[in-house]
């Protein structure tokens, strides 16, 4: 009994150290698979360290290329922009030089048109004083035109009711009017010389002293005579068989016979207007005029006579009126002309003398400012009223 509990724990210790060795080469072979795993981890994760390096290494790497690629790019960038920052800067060295040259050029040139302005200013300024003296020496000069001509005092001796438009173009005038009497008869003239201004006017001075040589003097009482002689006289003045002047002038001449109840005229080519019984009245001049050495030496005027059996409106004019430019239909300058005069005239011819100047003036002043022309030749308008007077013995 005693060797079988000895075998039994013998065996028991037997089973005990197999189960202990096989426990320990379990944990042995545990340990050791723990220890290759261990290792292994270790071994991948100094692998995964390795390439983690390695790929952080190539990005760094990459940043850095990547990094130097765009700093050599904005260098090469930047050394352009100074290469043509530095062409600007010579171009707008250059401009600056070009501009310099022109400013002092402009300078220059303001300094010489500064000079030229002064110059002009002073010139200006002997031209106003020479305008101003001028324009006096003329006004005085319309001061002794107006002296030879009729006035009112006189005119109103043979007609009461009478009325002058006289409107120069250029303060001096080449129209005017000439009147002389006698104790039973007058003459009565508008003129139109050559030319207009100063021009004019010593035509209508000539023409003036010559009408008055022919009546007062050669005793031409007939309008065709007064206007035949004066003729010989403006071409003798002016001798113009030599110089072959074409200086002239234009006339209307009427004489007035109260007793005897008529007018006789004659015209140097104008026109004799007349009202009588309502109906207007045209006598044409003829075709030459006083003066003018090309129309002749010495030229006969026809004579016209009309009797006074009713109140007779008579008006004498140059062709400064009816020739005037103005306002129009379409836009286009036009002549006032004779049919609008006359139409003129039958709307006012029964009104007092002063309202039909008036209404001339008026008219033809109205007409140069809506047609926007100036005056283009002097105007004159002579118009009178004679009536039929009964002679008693």
């Amino acid at each position: 009994i005693e060797n079988e509990k000895a075998r039994a724990d013998q065996q028991k210790a037997i089973a005990l150290n197999e189960r202990t060795g096989r426990e320990s080469k379990e944990k042995e072979l545990s340990l050791a698979e723990a220890s290759a795993k261990l290792k292994d981890e270790n071994q991948k994760q100094k692998d995964f360290n390795q390439l983690l390096i390695l790929v952080g290494g190539i990005i760094i790497v990459s940043l850095i290329a990547i990094a130097l690629f765009f700093v050599y790019r904005n260098l090469r960038i930047t050394k352009k922009l100074y290469g043509k920052l530095g062409e600007k800067n010579k171009q707008i060295e250059g401009q600056n030089e070009e501009l310099q040259s022109q400013k002092e050029e402009l300078q220059q040139n303001s300094e010489e048109i500064a000079a030229q302005r002064d110059a002009v200013e002073a010139i200006n300024g002997k031209l106003d004083e020479k305008n101003t003296a001028l324009l006096a020496s003329i006004t005085y000069a319309s001061r002794i035109q107006k002296g030879i001509l009729p006035t009112k005092t006189k005119l109103r001796t043979f007609f009461a009711e009478h009325f002058v438009l006289f409107q120069p173009r250029d303060i001096v005038s080449g129209d005017f009017y000439w009147f002389a009497a006698k104790e039973d008869f007058c003459m009565i003239s508008a003129s139109d010389c050559t030319g207009h201004g100063v021009p004019g006017a010593l035509m209508s001075m000539i023409a003036s002293s010559s009408l008055n040589k022919v009546f007062y003097e050669k005793r031409a009482y007939s309008p065709e005579k007064l206007l035949s002689g004066t003729s010989d006289e403006i071409m003798n003045a002016l001798d113009q068989q030599n110089n072959q002047g074409s200086d002239g002038m234009d006339s209307v001449v009427c004489a007035y016979f109260p007793k005897e109840n008529r007018v006789t005229y004659a015209g140097a080519k104008n026109s004799l207007f007349y009202v009588q019984n309502d109906e207007f009245f045209e006598i044409r001049g003829s075709k030459f005029p006083v003066g003018d050495i090309y129309y002749g030496e010495h030229r006969d005027f026809t004579l016209h006579e009309i009797a006074i059996t009713a109140p007779t409106i008579f008006y004498l004019l140059s062709d400064g009126f009816c020739d005037q430019f103005g306002a129009s239909e379409g836009g286009k300058a036009q002549k006032f002309g004779k049919r609008q005069f006359k139409e003129l005239i039958m709307n006012i011819y029964k009104k007092p003398m002063d309202v039909q100047k008036k209404t001339l003036q008026i008219t033809i002043n109205k007409w140069m400012v809506e047609g926007k022309e100036r005056q283009i030749d002097d105007i004159l308008v002579v118009g009178f009223q004679v009536n039929p007077v009964v002679v008693t013995l």
